[in-house]
């Protein structure tokens, strides 16, 4: 009896990896960019893992070679986002083939679509959804910055708001790349506070990106702070998975990505494999979690400032360059903050309104004592958490 009970929990662990994408007990944490199909072997997706991913995303160029990577991913816990030209020209019995492999993570649809895409992705949708019913449609789209002409005619506002409308999903994705050469772009907080909003509205979660490599100047140094200041401001905005762009590197001007265009690993690959462990570390805190209210310490355009008020659970003084996040997370309730420089530490005083536990991204703890002054020092683009 013992033993079939062991075995039935098995079989229903098996099961609930198989048909959910990723591992509830983990971050799901995309590679964009990820292992080119001529270099697919256990050696690659074996670092893959190491550096704390779960998710990858290539192009394949026949679905043979899509099934042969989700083989060797999945002996790794890697799920793949199913991208190959047989998921657009023969969707119903490429879905059938597919849907079950312990491999697959989901379907890839669209990058950046304009709205005369919108008609055809929501065609591919209705057709996989109806197939399989567990695994992700998954849509990237555009961030604030791009122009009403990249957009399809209009304002971009108005191109989220018709997305959702249209497109019911489980995840929604959207790309900002916000820092270059260690400046930080205005716009980053306005996109996610659109985003977060209107997926929040939509009773569903969203992925947040983080530039790890370079785009258009080869000079650029991607530093750590750079890669920890967009992790977790994505997750203090509710960010349910984290993607990075890009896994391997193409040439030209994109060459710094965590792997060399030849299958070496570049510096950023320890950078990655470093934030990911600090990502996972703080899963108790963010995944599954509900964003109540974020706050900034200046004032801004279409962000909330933070004030001190006497409903709040703290009284902060000369905190500066601060983004401020409430979140829930089943019984517990939390105050991020996340130092927005990306080269000065910042140092503030909280003083508690009860008892409360601050944790670093390390899980350190230390502890605040009601109504007495606590000195926090938060280094450059990252992150404290109260817990009260």
């Amino acid at each position: 009896m013992r033993f079939f009970i062991y075995f039935l929990t098995f079989i229903l662990l098996l099961v609930g990896e198989i048909k959910g994408q990723v591992s509830n007990s983990n971050f799901p944490i995309l590679a964009w960019g990820s292992i080119p199909e001529n270099f697919t072997n256990d050696h690659y997706y074996s670092q893959l893992k190491e550096a704390g991913v779960n998710l990858s995303f290539s192009h394949f160029h026949n679905i043979g070679n899509a099934v042969k990577a989700m083989d060797i991913a999945a002996k790794y816990g890697v799920k793949i986002l199913l991208y190959c030209p047989e998921l657009f020209s023969e969707t119903r019995k490429t879905v059938e083939m597919v849907k079950d492999h312990p491999g697959l993570g989901g379907y890839f649809l669209g990058d950046e679509p304009d709205l005369s895409r919108f008609p055809k992705l929501l065609q591919w949708k209705n057709i996989i959804s109806d197939i399989d019913k567990s695994n992700i449609c998954y849509i990237n789209l555009f961030p604030n910055y791009a122009s009403v002409k990249q957009l399809g005619g209009v304002r971009y506002g108005d191109y989220i708001n018709r997305f959702y409308s249209k497109f019911d999903l489980r995840v929604y994705s959207f790309d900002h790349y916000p820092i270059t050469n260690g400046q930080t772009r205005k716009d980053w907080y306005g996109n996610l506070e659109i985003i977060s909003s209107m997926t929040k509205n939509k009773n569903s979660s969203f992925w947040g990106f983080i530039k790890i490599m370079s785009i258009e100047n080869k000079s650029e140094i991607i530093s750590i702070q750079d890669l920890m200041l967009q992790a977790f401001v994505n997750l203090s905005y509710g960010a349910q998975g984290i993607q990075y762009y890009r896994y391997w590197s193409l040439g030209g001007t994109m060459i710094d990505a965590p792997m060399s265009i030849t299958g070496e690993k570049n510096l950023n690959y320890k950078h990655l494999k470093e934030v990911n462990r600090y990502i996972n570390n703080l899963r108790s805190v963010f995944l599954n979690c509900s964003v109540v209210k974020i706050y900034h310490t200046e004032a801004s355009k279409d962000l909330t400032l933070f004030l001190n008020i006497p409903s709040n659970k703290f009284r902060l003084v000369n905190g500066k360059n601060l983004l401020i996040s409430e979140i829930k997370n089943g019984e517990k309730n939390y105050t991020v903050f996340v130092n927005k420089s990306l080269s000065k530490v910042n140092q503030f005083t909280i003083y508690p309104s009860n008892n409360v536990t601050f944790i670093d991204k390390e899980l350190n703890r230390s502890y605040g004592k009601q109504g007495v002054a606590y000195t926090a020092r938060i280094r450059a683009g990252e992150i404290l958490i109260m817990e009260h």
